[in-house]
């Protein structure tokens, strides 16, 4: 029996195995059942994007997908770690702008991703629609003000703060605001 990624309240173990939600979707025309961070959001009130999405779980994509879109970081908009497509390529597609159901599946976990955004004006202007706002405690999660994204099992970067996945607004373990990340400090 594996565990649920949703029920779990540290972050995953690098080749355990878990079940998380994915979505059977085209994602830069690549049909796959890619793991996804909940929930489906839209982002047109603060970033101008009204386009309903998720944002793809790197710990749980396979060697062979992280290495496919290592392939396509070279050919969008100039050169991109993995880790920055994940965080600034959202799955939306114009052609097929319906999502299927998540559905859960079992994934290995294969690595922990460093988030950090290749632009920083996404979680400033975040950030500054939401000035020292602090994470929500639901029971035993941390959840994201911003759009939902559960941040409970993110792993702490070398400052202890947890970086979200989706906006790339910065908490310290307790949920208080943290410093963002500036240029200089991006993990590139």
């Amino acid at each position: 029996m594996f565990p649920r990624i949703d029920e779990i309240t540290t972050p995953p173990v690098i080749g355990k195995y878990y079940w998380v939600p994915t979505v059977n979707y085209p994602w830069f025309d690549k049909l796959y059942e890619w793991p996804v961070l909940l929930p489906r959001h839209e982002d047109g009130k603060i970033l101008g994007f009204k386009t309903w999405h998720y944002h793809v779980d790197g710990r749980f994509l396979s060697a062979r997908h992280w290495r496919w879109l290592a392939g396509k970081s070279r050919h969008y908009r100039g050169s991109r770690t993995v880790e920055q497509i994940l965080n600034g390529c959202p799955l939306n597609n114009s052609d097929f702008p319906n999502h299927p159901p998540v559905q859960n599946c079992v994934r290995r976990c294969a690595r922990i991703p460093e988030y950090g955004l290749a632009q920083t004006a996404i979680p400033e202007r975040v950030r500054a629609a939401m000035p020292n706002v602090p994470a929500h405690r639901c029971q035993d999660r941390l959840i994201c003000p911003h759009k939902g994204i559960d941040l409970t099992t993110i792993a702490p970067d070398a400052d202890g703060n947890i970086t979200c996945p989706g906006h790339g607004l910065r908490f310290t373990p307790d949920g208080a605001p943290a410093p963002l990340l500036t240029r200089g400090q991006e993990r590139n």
